[in-house]
Formats: structure tokens, C-alpha cells, sequence
């Protein structure tokens, strides 16, 4: 196995900075503490830290193939998805943090790219889980959702399985009711226009 290079560790360290603080988080001078590196070796391989934080979003795409790849082995939501979460928790915190960072536009447009290739890997079993299963769009849209309410209440603490679990149950559980729902709503009117008739 090979030692990654000098520039491989400082975007490993940004990254998981990153990840758990967001971009407030990245000091050259921190991380170079953090890696025993002079902070010069930062500047020979990035020279600024804008150059750095493109590397680093390049980083975060690869991270995602991996995701994107469990997902798409997945069978189910629970455990399999949920599963898939925790494991790969460093570039799901990531993709939060690019997400809570909009005003820089390479942020945005990565994290909303990322966004809507991890929606449609998950479109299928996502459908199933809540038993819209015959349309797409609104599956979509209310995953969308979903998502964005995970985005706001996610943090390094309390991601957890138990944490996840309940927040998919929660979802699925407001899918089902809102089916029920219109289901009762639709027999009213049926029988309201057949009074009428």
C-alpha cells in the first residue's frame, strides 16, 4: 500500500474539517499543525486556498461515487440506506456543509448536483419505502424535502442510526397518513356529487 502524497493529506484533513465545522473550519496554519506539515508545503501544492477548496470539492465528488455506488446496492431504506448513511457519514456531513455555505457558487453548484444524483439513486427504494409507488415526481420532490429538513437537523453528534431511523419512519409515516387522507377526501367528494346527482 502507498503513503498518499503530502497534497493527498492536506485535502484528507481539510476535508474532514470541513466536514465536522464547515469552511470556517480551514486554517492553513491549523491544519498544518494537524498534519506535522510546515504551512508552506500547503502553498507549493495548492497556492491559494481557493485552488485548495476546488481539490477539495473534486475530493467530495469522488466520496460520492462511493456513497452513490452503495446506494445503488441497496435493497431497502431500513437498514440497508440508513446504513449506507452512517458509513459514509464524513461525506454526507460534507455534502451538508457545502449545502449550508449557498453564497459560494462552486458550493452550491456541487452540493445541488450531488443532491439530485443521490435522489435519483435512491428514487426506487425510496418510492417503496413510502408507498408512492407510481408517482415519480412526487416521490422526488417530497425525498427533496426530506432531505433538506435531514440538512437542517444533522450534526456529527447526533448522527446516529436511531437518529435516521426515526427520521425515515417520521417520513414514511406522513406519506402514508397524507395517502389516507386524499384517499378519504376523494371518497367525500364521490359521495357528495353522487348526492347531488
Amino acid at each position: 500500500m502507498t503513503k498518499p502524497k503530502a497534497s493527498e493529506k492536506w485535502v484528507d484533513a481539510g476535508y474532514l474539517i470541513f466536514a465536522q465545522e464547515g469552511l470556517e473550519g480551514i486554517q492553513i496554519e491549523r491544519m498544518a499543525r494537524i498534519l506535522s506539515l510546515n504551512k508552506s508545503s500547503f502553498y507549493h501544492y495548492f497556492g491559494t486556498q481557493e485552488i485548495f477548496l476546488e481539490r477539495m470539492i473534486a475530493h467530495h465528488h469522488s466520496m460520492a461515487d462511493l456513497l452513490i455506488s452503495d446506494f445503488n446496492n441497496a435493497a431497502c431504506i431500513d437498514p440497508d440506506i440508513l446504513q449506507a448513511v452512517i458509513n459514509h457519514k464524513v461525506t454526507i456531513m460534507a455534502q451538508v456543509q457545502l449545502t449550508r455555505h449557498k453564497s459560494n457558487p462552486s458550493f452550491f453548484a456541487a452540493a445541488r448536483a450531488l443532491d439530485e444524483r443521490i435522489d435519483r439513486t435512491v428514487l426506487r427504494t425510496w418510492k417503496e419505502y413510502i408507498g408512492v409507488l407510481t408517482n415519480d415526481d412526487l416521490a422526488y420532490r417530497y425525498c427533496g424535502l426530506v432531505r433538506d429538513m435531514f440538512y437542517t437537523k444533522i450534526s456529527f453528534e447526533n448522527f446516529t442510526f436511531p437518529f435516521l431511523r426515526e427520521l425515515a419512519t417520521s417520513a414514511r409515516e406522513i406519506a402514508e397518513q397524507l395517502v389516507k387522507e386524499g384517499e378519504m377526501l376523494s371518497k367525500a367528494k364521490g359521495n357528495t356529487t353522487a348526492n347531488a346527482g
